[in-house]
C-alpha cells in the first residue's frame, strides 16, 4: 500500500477523534497515534520476518477486513453531517454515538474482573493456600470476610457517598496495584521454597488484605453503582440492565477460568496479572470515567430547562434555514426529542458554516 493511502488514513483518524471525542478526552487520544503507528510497524517486522508468506499475508488482509468492518459500524462525524446540511442525519448519528457511556462501564466491569476481586472471594481458601504459607487457610478465610464487612460499612461507605467516582477508582485501582505486585514479587522470589521456610509469611496474607480493602475503595463497587448515575431516565432501566448483564457474564468467564490461570501463570504470575488489570483500571478512571457524584439531580434540572427552553430553541432555527424542506414535528419524530434539542443548540451556538466545536457533547453525552 502506498505511503499516500496510509497518510489518508491517518489524516482520516485524526479528524473523526476529534470530532467525535469529548474535548477532556482529545489530547491523550491524539496522543496515542504516534505509539500506535510505532507499534504497528514492529508487528509488521515481526510477523513479515518470523511467519511464511502466505500466513503473513492472511493475517494483513484479515486486519485489513476488521479495519473494513469497524468502519462500516462505526457513526458517521455529527460534525460533519451538519456541516453539509444533514441535520437529521447528524441527529440519528448523535444518537448513536451516546452508547458511550455503556462501553465505558462495560469497560469497567470487564477489568474489573480481570483484576481477581472475584477470584479471591468466591475461592479464598483454595487462593490462601497456593500463597504457600503455613497458616490456617480456613481461619485466614474467615479473617478476610470479617475484614470485607468492616471495610463496607466503613471507608466504602465514606467512599461512595463523599468521594469523587474517578478519585476513588484511581485511589483503589493504584493501591491495588502496588499490593497486588508486591504481593507477586513476593511468590516469584520464594517460590521454590517451602512454606514452613519461608521468611515473612505474614507478608502475603497482609497484602491480600489490604488488596481487598483497597478494592473496596472503588474498584469493587463502583461498576455496579454507577449504572444508575450516568444514563437518562428514559434509558436507565434498558442500559443498567445491559450494563449488568455485561458484569455477570463477565464475572462468570473469569470465575471460570480461574483454574486455567492458575495452571498457566502460577500463583505470582496471576498476582502480577492482578497488577497489570489494576494498573489498567487506574488508567480508565483518569481517561475515559465520567464524573457523576452528586450529579443526578443537576442532570434532571438540565433536561427540565431543555424542555422548558426548547419551544425557543426551535423557533430561532427557522431564521437560520437549516430545515427548509423537513419540519421540526417530522425530526423529532424520526430522530427523538432528545436529539432534536441538541441540534437545536447546535444551530444555536456555532456558525452555520463552519463548524467551530462539539458544545452540544458533554461527559455523559459521550
Amino acid at each position: 500500500m502506498s505511503d499516500e493511502k496510509f497518510d489518508g488514513l491517518e489524516v482520516v483518524s485524526v479528524v473523526y477523534m476529534t470530532e467525535t471525542c469529548a474535548k477532556r478526552q482529545r489530547s491523550f487520544l491524539l496522543s496515542t497515534i504516534s505509539p500506535a503507528f510505532t507499534l504497528g510497524v514492529v508487528v509488521a517486522y515481526v510477523i513479515g520476518g518470523y511467519l511464511p508468506w502466505n500466513i503473513a499475508s492472511a493475517i494483513f488482509a484479515l486486519s485489513s477486513f476488521v479495519y473494513f468492518v469497524v468502519q462500516l459500524l462505526a457513526p458517521e462525524s455529527p460534525a460533519w453531517l451538519f456541516k453539509r446540511g444533514r441535520v437529521d442525519a447528524a441527529a440519528r448519528s448523535l444518537r448513536k454515538l451516546v452508547w458511550k457511556p455503556f462501553l465505558i462501564l462495560s469497560l469497567f466491569h470487564l477489568v474489573q474482573c480481570a483484576t481477581g476481586i472475584y477470584h479471591i472471594v468466591y475461592y479464598t481458601l483454595d487462593f490462601v493456600t497456593r500463597l504457600g504459607t503455613t497458616y490456617d487457610p480456613l481461619t485466614v478465610s474467615i479473617v478476610i470476610s470479617v475484614v470485607r464487612v468492616i471495610s463496607n460499612c466503613t471507608i466504602g461507605m465514606y467512599f461512595t457517598s463523599y468521594v469523587s467516582r474517578r478519585f476513588s477508582t484511581i485511589l483503589s485501582a493504584l493501591l491495588m496495584t502496588v499490593s497486588s505486585g508486591a504481593a507477586g514479587v513476593y511468590e516469584f522470589v520464594f517460590r521454590d521454597a517451602p512454606a514452613s521456610e519461608r521468611p515473612y509469611q505474614w507478608l502475603p496474607i497482609v497484602l491480600l488484605v489490604a488488596y481487598i480493602v483497597f478494592g473496596i475503595i472503588g474498584v469493587t463497587t463502583l461498576p455496579w453503582m454507577m449504572s444508575g448515575e450516568v444514563f437518562p431516565l428514559r434509558v436507565r432501566g434498558a442500559m443498567s440492565g445491559a450494563v449488568f448483564g455485561v458484569g455477570a457474564g463477565s464475572m462468570f468467564v473469569f470465575i471460570k477460568i480461574y483454574e486455567d490461570c492458575l495452571a498457566l501463570l502460577n500463583i505470582w504470575g496471576l498476582l502480577f496479572g492482578f497488577a497489570i488489570a489494576s494498573f489498567l483500571t487506574a488508567l480508565l478512571g483518569i481517561f475515559l470515567l465520567p464524573e457523576t457524584l452528586n450529579k443526578t439531580h443537576t442532570r434532571s434540572s438540565r433536561v427540565s430547562c431543555r424542555r422548558r427552553n426548547a419551544r425557543t430553541a426551535r423557533r430561532r432555527l427557522y431564521p437560520r434555514g437549516l430545515f427548509p424542506d423537513l419540519g421540526l414535528g417530522v425530526l423529532d419524530r424520526v430522530c427523538g426529542r432528545w436529539a432534536t434539542t441538541r441540534v437545536a443548540k447546535i444551530a444555536i451556538s456555532c456558525d452555520s458554516v463552519a463548524w467551530r466545536e462539539l458544545r452540544y457533547i458533554d461527559r455523559y453525552a459521550l
